[in-house]
């Protein structure tokens, strides 16, 4: 099987000092590799945006960061989402609610005003701060925290 080909010009020199002539000369390569079709993938059609519901925390957090040099606050308000199979959830999220309040207000107080700053350090925090909630979850686990409000203001 021929998977490609290379065109190399051969410089050929007579033995007139005027006539030079250039001849293509043709390499072809073979392979043994074999292609591979890709598997049949199976389509699995759902609904899930209706699948999901949301907790808010309600009030804001009005919190500081862990920096001494100088003041610094952060002031947000969290939500959540879980699978709506998980029909106990809402209950006890509003039963363990001083404790998840807990579990973000240590989150953000051990973090210094610069481990705050980009979608991604506050991307990891929400995911800290998920693990964490989940881990006292008895029946059912959510699956993102959104930060519906995140600001932060940094005073000398």
């Amino acid at each position: 099987m021929v998977t490609s080909m290379f065109l190399i010009p051969l410089l050929l020199l007579t033995p007139f000092k005027s006539l030079t002539v250039v001849v293509p000369f043709i390499i072809l390569q073979s392979s043994t590799n074999t292609y591979q079709a890709p598997q049949k993938t199976e389509i699995i059609k759902s609904n899930n945006y209706k699948s999901y519901k949301q907790y808010h925390l309600g009030k804001k957090f009005h919190l500081k960061t862990k920096d001494k040099d100088f003041n610094a606050k952060i002031v947000l308000s969290a939500s959540f989402e879980y699978h709506t199979m998980h029909k106990k959830l809402n209950k006890e999220l509003t039963k363990k609610l001083p404790k998840i309040r807990a579990i973000i207000t240590l989150a953000i107080t051990t973090k210094k005003f610069n481990e705050l700053q980009s979608s991604i350090q506050k991307m990891a925090v929400a995911k800290e701060i998920k693990n964490k909630i989940n881990q006292i979850l008895t029946s059912g686990q959510i699956s993102t925290v959104y930060f519906d409000e995140f600001l932060s203001q940094k005073k000398p």
